[in-house]
């Protein structure tokens, strides 16, 4: 929204299209991707995907309200948690942004997910990074502490880890400035 500023908007599209440029050009070359975005809110996410790639979207999210406002959005929305998901289309990508911190299982999550990608898919996703700069910085004020909400944080080898115990291959674990 305009509450935080007309030049935060702005650093944020900027950061966005420069998050789309490098992490989702595989999407351009598929007709018509299956794209799953994992607790997403309103759909947000998704819609700023689609205006630069056309997609068949699908969101999960645990608040009904949401799921209503994306449905409104046109995308295909399941009210629940992605553990109990029931639908057995493959997708092309999946999204976990600031999700996998939320969980109770993120080894069970991360399981699911790869279950849920055709061969070749994508799992893109951002958490807090727990060996960050900001939180030694920070200690105890840390953005990331968020207990309880933050069920558990990672470091960049504990997550490359627990990627690759969920049966992904090629992991690549990248650090933005936040």
């Amino acid at each position: 929204s305009n509450k935080k500023g007309k030049l935060f908007d702005f650093l944020e599209k900027i950061h966005f299209n420069f998050f789309l440029k490098n992490n989702f050009k595989f999407l351009k070359d598929k007709n018509l991707p299956l794209v799953l975005d994992i607790g997403s809110g309103n759909g947000e996410f998704l819609v700023k995907l689609s205006k630069f790639f056309s997609l068949e979207m699908y969101g999960i999210d645990f608040s009904k309200t949401a799921c209503q406002n994306m449905i409104k959005k046109k995308i295909n929305a399941y009210h629940g948690v992605f553990l109990d998901y029931p639908e057995k289309k493959k997708f092309d990508m999946i999204s976990m942004n600031n999700y996998i911190e939320h969980v109770i299982d993120p080894l069970s999550e991360l399981k699911k997910a790869h279950d849920c990608l055709n061969k070749g898919g994508k799992l893109i996703g951002i958490t807090d990074n727990f060996d960050s700069i900001d939180r030694i910085i920070f200690q105890k004020y840390w953005a990331g502490n968020h207990a309880p909400r933050h069920t558990f944080l990672f470091s960049p080898k504990v997550l490359k880890e627990t990627l690759k115990k969920a049966g992904f291959n090629n992991v690549v674990v990248k650090q933005d400035i936040n």
